[in-house]
């Protein structure tokens, strides 16, 4: 009977965790979303506030791609902005699990490149993504960025 027991309870416990977690999505699913927008500090050598625009985002359900193409440069914000570029390819992915968080894989060069994928808070309310002394890491084993900043995106939200 001990052995029955155990058996249907060990059972049960793996169909529990087999099972899927309610998985979140962007809303929209597809198609593009424009006009996003934000302030972002990149703290380097020096440290320098820039706007950025990035006015066409393609969307799946789980991730926004940017294509380069679309990286407007950025905008005055500090002096030291004119000489500030991106870096690879930028995307967006939900976070399984959370509607409150969203991971943001980009890069900038301010005096050299710095690349890789940040989790920031989400709100859905007001549509922004919020991150505070972010780290990316150096590409080549340069000097590492920290980054903080505020990204609106007005069409998108997160759906569970």
């Amino acid at each position: 009977m001990f052995k029955t027991v155990s058996s249907v309870v060990a059972a049960l416990a793996c169909v529990a965790l087999a099972s899927p977690s309610h998985a979140q999505s962007f809303s929209p699913s597809s198609g593009t979303v424009t006009t996003s927008m934000g302030m972002v500090r990149i703290q380097q050598s020096t440290s320098t506030n820039c706007r950025i625009s990035m006015p066409v985002l393609n969307m799946t359900p789980t991730s926004i791609s940017i294509p380069v193409h679309s990286l407007s440069p950025f905008t005055p914000g500090d002096l030291l902005c004119y000489w500030a570029t991106t870096y690879g390819p930028w995307a967006a992915y939900v976070v399984p699990g959370d509607t409150t968080k969203v991971d943001i894989k980009f890069g900038f060069s301010q005096t050299a490149p710095c690349y890789g994928t940040i989790r920031a808070d989400w709100n859905d309310w007001n549509r922004t993504a919020t991150f505070t002394n972010a780290f990316l890491p150096a590409v080549s084993g340069l000097q590492d960025c920290t980054v903080t900043g505020t990204i609106s995106v007005p069409g998108l939200t997160i759906v569970p």
